[in-house]
């Protein structure tokens, strides 16, 4: 009877534990804000630099966004992580510039500037499916897109130029987007690649209104 008892006791508490692992729920995304950020050497970064660094370092995608105006951009500082989580090392980031905030959507994880993202990244686009070896390929069929044009001509903004190198994967992949803002484009492309960044700038000062999107 006392043999009964025990293993009766002992049933009970493995079904407790095994209906708290069914029932505990499950985070991916702060397993991906616990990643260690390592640097190869100190030296000094702007706030882009150091987020881009940060996110290449964990292998996390995600993307950026920089507004600027006539004046130029904010000093350097200097930037080693030293093996942190990436989450404080984002919020070390954004509290040594309070112009920026970070976030994660989709999957990617955001700098936005503290005032919320430009009127084209909130452009709605429709569902679509790409299938390429290349972000930046990727990219250009988003970009061709009639909501894109429409909005940056609605918007008055030209497309700015860019010297990018770019060496694509041997491995295809495929984006499946099922509509949403621009910014959630921009997302999915980085995501369904697994480790790119993408980077938005748009600049306005006297007559230039540019936009400049690039991997």
């Amino acid at each position: 009877m006392k043999l009964l008892t025990v293993c009766s006791v002992n049933l009970l508490l493995a079904c407790v534990l095994f209906a708290q692992s069914k029932t505990a729920p499950t985070n991916p995304s702060q397993n991906v804000l616990d990643r260690a950020v390592f640097a190869d050497y100190e030296r000094s970064f702007t706030t882009p630099e150091a987020f881009h660094a940060s996110l290449n370092s964990a292998r996390v995608p995600g993307g950026m966004i920089i507004v600027y105006g006539c004046q130029a951009d904010a000093p350097a500082k200097n930037w080693n992580p030293q093996g942190q989580p990436l989450a404080r090392v984002l919020n070390q980031i954004i509290d040594a510039d309070k112009n920026y905030k970070w976030e994660m959507q989709d999957g990617g994880i955001n700098l936005l500037p503290v005032g919320g993202e430009p009127p084209l990244l909130q452009t709605h686009i429709g569902e679509f499916t790409i299938k390429s070896k290349s972000s930046l390929d990727a990219l250009n069929q988003l970009q061709g897109r009639a909501e894109v044009k429409q909005a940056m001509s609605n918007l008055q903004l030209q497309g700015g130029l860019a010297i990018i190198m770019y060496s694509p994967s041997p491995t295809e992949f495929s984006v499946q987007f099922k509509g949403g803002s621009l910014r959630q484009a921009l997302n999915a492309i980085a995501v369904s690649r697994g480790t790119d960044v993408w980077d938005y700038r748009e600049t306005h000062c006297g007559e230039r209104n540019e936009v400049m999107i690039r991997f």
